[in-house]
């Protein structure tokens, strides 16, 4: 979520709003509410866009465009956006165990973190009338991330003399890869508020980790983990307002989920995985859901039951 939101522009968002009692078509979780970011969608014919640079310390650089080429009745849209970050971080842990006898143990921690990510994406307005649009669109990520972590164990006695060190270091590098294509139907009527929508995603990606873990008082290991998964989701909603603020909702939802995830352990000296410390599993998963609502507010208080 958080990758999702550095990669919007400013100049892409029209509006944020904050729905406090979400209809059963945005899933949201607890009750606290969801934020809905509206993003801007380009009514000016020809061409335009924006660009964009920015730098941080320490080590945060990026560059995105955005690019729209609009005609009566398509609306062409493209953006790219490009970001490398290094973060570095320290910190230590402290601490005492005095039951049967004074133990004290500190771990000193120092850890960099971050690497190269980049995204593109392509797609399409289809204007049957103001009211009827119907889009395609594909996004394409890559992130190509190295984590750098050495902790230092010491142990102490009772006299608070060092009595031995550990060391360990954790040398990771992630490579994720992630394709989506969306197609979306949206038709909007005379009356306020009354819509339809339809859409289908598509979602492909793969993540791999690799470790080379050293410490001075066990064999070094590498490990394993790649994860490869796709989601298909079919989702359809409509939406029939009644009265002064009384709305009507049914819907329909579909979802299709595959996830394969290996990992293993290995020496680097032999080939042969270490079994106790490796495991695969895979998830499948389909789920289909309808919903039947109606809502509508009196003075300072709203209501809905489904």
């Amino acid at each position: 979520m958080a990758d999702a939101l550095r990669q919007l522009q400013g100049s892409m968002i029209e509006s944020v709003e904050v729905i406090t009692n979400p209809s059963a078509r945005y899933e949201a979780e607890g009750e606290a509410g969801i934020i809905n970011i509206v993003l801007k969608k380009e009514n000016q014919l020809g061409v335009n866009g924006s660009f964009e640079v920015s730098g941080g310390y320490p080590h945060n650089y990026g560059a995105s465009y955005n690019l729209n080429l609009r005609r009566k009745k398509v609306n062409l849209f493209s953006s790219y956006g490009i970001n490398y970050n290094k973060r570095p971080g320290e910190g230590y842990i402290e601490r005492y165990v005095t039951r049967d006898t004074v133990f004290h143990d500190r771990t000193n921690r120092n850890h960099t973190r971050g690497g190269l990510s980049t995204h593109i994406s392509l797609g399409a307005d289809v204007f049957f009338s103001p009211k009827d649009v119907l889009t395609f669109s594909g996004l394409y990520k890559y992130g190509n991330g190295n984590n750098l972590t050495k902790l230092t164990y010491t142990n102490f006695d009772t006299l608070n003399n060092v009595i031995g060190n550990t060391y360990r270091q954790d040398n990771e590098n992630e490579k994720e890869n992630n394709i989506e294509a969306n197609v979306s139907y949206r038709k909007k009527y005379d009356e306020k508020d009354r819509e339809w929508n339809t859409n289908l995603n598509f979602n492909l990606s793969d993540d791999t980790e690799n470790s080379n873990i050293s410490q001075n008082s066990i064999p070094s290991e590498t490990s394993s983990n790649t994860e490869d998964e796709w989601n298909l989701l079919f989702q359809s909603d409509y939406v029939q307002p009644f009265g002064i603020n009384g709305k009507f909702e049914m819907g329909l939802k579909s979802t299709l989920r595959d996830i394969d995830n290996d990992f293993s352990v290995s020496e680097p000296n032999r080939l042969a995985v270490i079994d106790s410390l490796s495991d695969k599993f895979t998830y499948r998963e389909s789920i289909t859901a309808g919903y039947l609502m109606a809502g509508n507010k009196t003075g300072q208080f709203s209501y809905q039951g489904a």
